[in-house]
C-alpha cells in the first residue's frame, strides 16, 4: 500500500523516528477509525527498532508485537501484560465486535515508568498531531488526564470525562475517561465500546 510506504517515509526518514514505539494497531492504521491515547509509554514491548514490526504492504504486526511485549516482561519476572495493556486489548477485542478498528498511541513517544519522569525535551507532540492529521481518525479517545489537558489546549475547549465532543474543525470527535489501568473495569471497557459504537455506525 502506497500510503504505507509515505507513512514510513515520513516517520523514519523526516521524523528521525527508529526505536520509539509510534503506535499499536492490528494491520494498516489508515483502517483504524478510533485512536486510543495516553500519555506516554511505560514501556516499548521491545529491543531494537520499531519498525521490525512495520510492513509497507500490511501495516504493523500486532500479534508480533504482542508475544514480543509478554516475552521481556516473562524474562523480568512480571506478568505477561501490564494492566494498561489488559485493558486497551480487552477494548480492541470489544470494538473488533463491531467492526471498528482501534490505534493505540501516546501524546509523547519516549516511554517511562510515570509520566512525571519526561523532561521538558521529551515533551513533544509533532509525532502525535501528524498522526491525525495523516490517518484522519473519527474518533480521539482520551484516557486519563494528562492527555486530556494536552488536547484541550488544541481545540480550546474543557473536555469533561464521559462526553462526545466534535473539535472546531469538525474532523474527529472526543471523548474521554479515566485511565483506563485504573476506575475502569473490564465491564466497563465493553460499555465504552458499545457507545463509541453508536457514536459511529
Amino acid at each position: 500500500m502506497k500510503k504505507h510506504g509515505k507513512l514510513y517515509h515520513h516517520l523514519s526518514n523526516n521524523m528521525g523516528i527508529e526505536k520509539e514505539r509510534i503506535f499499536v494497531c492490528d494491520g494498516s492504521p489508515y483502517n483504524c477509525s478510533v485512536f486510543l491515547v495516553g500519555i506516554n509509554p511505560a514501556f516499548s514491548g521491545y529491543r531494537g527498532s520499531f519498525w521490525q514490526f512495520w510492513d509497507n504492504r500490511k501495516g504493523f504486526n500486532l500479534s508480533a508485537w504482542i508475544e514480543s511485549f509478554k516475552l521481556i516482561r516473562k524474562e523480568e519476572g512480571k506478568p505477561e501484560l501490564t494492566r494498561t495493556r489488559s485493558m486497551i486489548e480487552r477494548l480492541r477485542s470489544e470494538l473488533r465486535n463491531y467492526q471498528i478498528s482501534l490505534l493505540d498511541l501516546n501524546v509523547y513517544l519516549k516511554p517511562t515508568p510515570r509520566a512525571n519522569a519526561l523532561s521538558r525535551i521529551d515533551k513533544n507532540t509533532n509525532v502525535f498531531w501528524y498522526l491525525v492529521g495523516e490517518i484522519k481518525p473519527r474518533l480521539i479517545y482520551l484516557h486519563g488526564i494528562q492527555p486530556r489537558k494536552i488536547v484541550e489546549k488544541k481545540v480550546e475547549f474543557k473536555i469533561d470525562k464521559n462526553k462526545f465532543y466534535k473539535d472546531p474543525s469538525d474532523s474527529y470527535m472526543i471523548y474521554a475517561t479515566n485511565h483506563l489501568s485504573y476506575q475502569v473495569s473490564s465491564q466497563g471497557v465493553a460499555e465504552i465500546a458499545k457507545k463509541i459504537a453508536q457514536k459511529l455506525l
